[in-house]
């Protein structure tokens, strides 16, 4: 019975922790390929992309970016904004893109000039955003790294929790079974 709960135990814990190394891939290590993530607060894109969504964005040339195409923009130091481009204006050389959110009655005010161009969506995943923006505000932090303090010490407690001693070397006994067949008389 002991042997079964450390094996549920140990097989529990191993899943929790690959699927927090999952979400830290989707939420930070895309960085390592080039791709920033950010998080759909509003429904300004709906059906293309849902609020609480994640996007993945890919830098890109502003001078390949058409009529058609989704980007991610700067508004402000801290404000970025996913939406459609409707018109291209060239000026002196500089790039500026007309936009407009999918489920937004008109084209947003102003024009986006092409150093604010972020990129292009390249991918999604529903939802993800919700945790993703948890887990980035002081409450949300403070709770993932009480729950990776936790989930280590359960990993390395198992064998306490279920009363049973870590197991002894292995090659030890049965190096001793082995030494015991060999002088064993029949």
């Amino acid at each position: 019975m002991k042997k079964t709960t450390k094996i549920i135990l140990k097989s529990v814990s191993m899943i929790i922790v690959c699927l927090v190394l999952v979400f830290a891939l989707l939420v930070a290590g895309v960085q390592l390929f080039g791709l920033k993530v950010y998080t759909v607060l509003s429904p300004s894109m709906e059906p293309e992309y849902k609020t609480g969504a994640i996007i993945y964005v890919k830098q890109v040339e502003p001078s390949e970016l058409k009529t058609g195409d989704v980007i991610t923009y700067l508004v402000s130091d801290d404000t970025t904004v996913t939406h459609r481009i409707v018109g291209i204006e060239k000026e002196d050389g500089i790039i500026y893109f007309k936009t407009k959110g999918d489920a937004n009655k008109g084209v947003d005010n102003g024009r986006v000039h092409m150093n604010n161009v972020l990129g292009k969506p390249v991918f999604k995943i529903p939802y993800l955003g919700y945790a993703a923006r948890f887990v980035t505000t002081p409450p949300g932090m403070y709770l993932g790294i009480a729950g990776g303090i936790i989930l280590t010490v359960f990993v390395f407690m198992i064998d306490f929790i279920t009363g049973e001693e870590p197991d002894k070397n292995k090659k030890g006994e049965k190096k001793n079974e082995e030494n015991e067949d060999s002088t064993a008389v029949h």
